[in-house]
């Protein structure tokens, strides 16, 4: 189902039910659900959160923990100069490993690492929570590793707790259920029993953070892609620990992403498991927000922030361009032979997708090479897609060195980039780089790129090959405002700062 029919169907039961009273244990549960149709609508294969209360699950993660707990040690003990512990800090950071990009033989955290080098240089002191079974060693600052934890909070939510339900206000949860079947969606449906296992693992998680929140005393939290049940959890601990969480803009958003936009029901205090604030990369992603928040600006705010880790890359003369550059060239043996091609691809369906554009890749091999990126959570298919590619005898193209490459770094040499939906449309654009897109999705994303024609749509693979041709031969030739952007992040990262410093202060005294 693509973006904008899950948006309707969404709306569409704002509209109809007062979700924004649906409570459990004093907790909105709205935004639980929302969330939940969203992934499985959406995706086909990638597990939605009720899909980890089923007894497959329940299984998986049990043998999750076994694994996860083997790597654990193993890069704990030889990363263990990277091993932080908690103290007291001002900032503190949770994401996931999926944010780690390789520089300089370290795994470095792209999405976090800019704000924590800003803010140390700044003497504000910082500490970082990472989670996910995937460890990648050696990091480049300091971490603690929190998977484990979580997959004890889980399992212990699950099997162990008693699971005795307090409060349960769900007006007409029974008709919803019901619009849910009538619909015919052929997904899970929330009902109580699975909506109340689902509570609790949030609260077991949230119970967790806020041990962690009364050692380290922060005045800010920060996560990256909130919208899972363990981000969710930390935003509620800061609530209750009455500090603001900021959400930082990892991909897409917009009013088609149910995460972010068009949130048509939300209390007067706004939702407990939804960030304060919306870091966003531009005004567009901000206005999303705004337009349903603005009447709950004290509980959510959209900033527009700026992505710092693409501003390290544009500023001229910048050190890591340059050393990167340098790499490529290297690694780029073909340099004078072709144009290069970027093919970033999604979450899901990477494969269909490869195997449509395949006959294209085949077709225009002599001019062209091709730089096939995974998206972090389809690392598995790696060996599945460099097979097609093998099979179908192209030559000129390149897994490895697309993938482990920071995506800045290819997309200063890159001549067109090509994917299905993915937010590197906004970042190729800010490179100069048009794109082509082929999701009916993306119609909707990037709808405003479409328009200034820094992307094109095509729905089959014969458009995709005439617009390679008739994209290249267009590239985007105007100047990047580096340094207005980088203003603008400054701006809004010393009023962070400030707000830093005057929360420490209230709560040293």
């Amino acid at each position: 189902m693509n973006a904008e029919e899950i948006i309707r169907i969404i709306n569409d039961i704002e509209r109809k039910f007062n979700v924004d009273n649906w409570i459990i244990d004093d907790l909105h549960v709205w935004p639980l659900i929302r969330i939940d149709l969203m992934f499985n609508l959406y995706y086909t294969k990638l597990p939605a959160l009720q899909n980890e209360v089923d007894t497959y699950y329940k299984i998986k993660n049990a043998a999750n923990i076994l694994k996860g707990t083997l790597k654990y040690l193993y890069s704990s003990i030889i990363d263990y100069k990277n091993n932080d512990k908690l103290s007291k800090v001002d900032v503190i950071f949770i994401s996931d490993t999926d944010s780690r990009v390789l520089i300089d033989k370290k795994w470095y955290n792209r999405h976090c690492r800019p704000f924590i080098d800003y803010f140390n240089n700044k003497d504000i002191k910082t500490i970082s929570l990472e989670k996910s079974h995937r460890y990648l060693i050696p990091r480049s600052y300091k971490s603690i590793y929190i998977q484990l934890r979580l997959d004890y909070e889980l399992m212990k939510s699950m099997f162990i707790v008693n699971k005795k339900i307090k409060k349960i206000k769900l007006e007409d949860y029974d008709k919803f259920l019901k619009y849910l079947n009538d619909k015919k969606l052929n997904i899970p449906i929330p009902d109580i029993n699975r909506l109340k296992i689902i509570v609790l693992a949030v609260n077991s998680y949230s119970n967790y953070f806020t041990q962690i929140l009364n050692i380290t005393k922060p005045a800010i939290g920060f996560t990256v892609s909130y919208h899972n049940p363990v981000c969710m959890a930390f935003n509620l601990s800061c609530r209750r620990f009455g500090i603001p969480s900021i959400d930082i803009q990892h991909g897409v958003q917009g009013d088609y992403n149910a995460g972010y936009g068009r949130w048509l029901r939300v209390p007067v205090a706004g939702y407990e498991l939804l960030p304060s604030i919306f870091w966003c990369w531009s005004k567009d992603e901000a206005d999303s927000i705004e337009k349903w928040s603005q009447k709950v600006q004290a509980s959510h705010k959209a900033i527009v922030g700026g992505n710092l880790f693409l501003d390290l890359w544009r500023v001229s003369g910048s050190k890591l361009a340059k050393k990167h550059d340098r790499e490529f060239l290297k690694i780029n043996n073909a340099v004078n032979k072709y144009k290069n091609i970027l093919v970033t691809l999604s979450a899901d369906d990477n494969i269909k997708f490869i195997n449509d554009i395949v006959p294209v890749m085949n077709e225009l091999k002599n001019d062209y090479k091709w730089w096939i990126r995974l998206h972090p959570c389809s690392m598995q298919k790696k060996d599945e897609i460099n097979k097609i590619l093998i099979d179908s005898k192209l030559i000129n193209f390149d897994i490895d060195n697309a993938t482990d490459f920071p995506l800045y770094a290819l997309l200063r040499h890159m001549d067109l980039h090509i994917t299905q939906s993915s937010a590197a449309v906004f970042e190729a654009e800010s490179f100069g780089v048009p794109s082509i897109v082929t999701s009916y999705d993306a119609k909707s994303y990037f709808s405003k790129q479409i328009l200034k024609g820094t992307a094109i749509y095509a729905s089959n693979a014969e458009t995709i090959k005439q617009l390679i041709i008739g994209q290249l031969q267009t590239k985007i030739k105007k100047r990047r405002k580096n340094e207005c952007q980088s203003k603008v992040s400054i701006r809004e990262l010393d009023k962070l700062i400030n707000e830093i410093r005057k929360r420490s202060l209230d709560i040293k005294t």
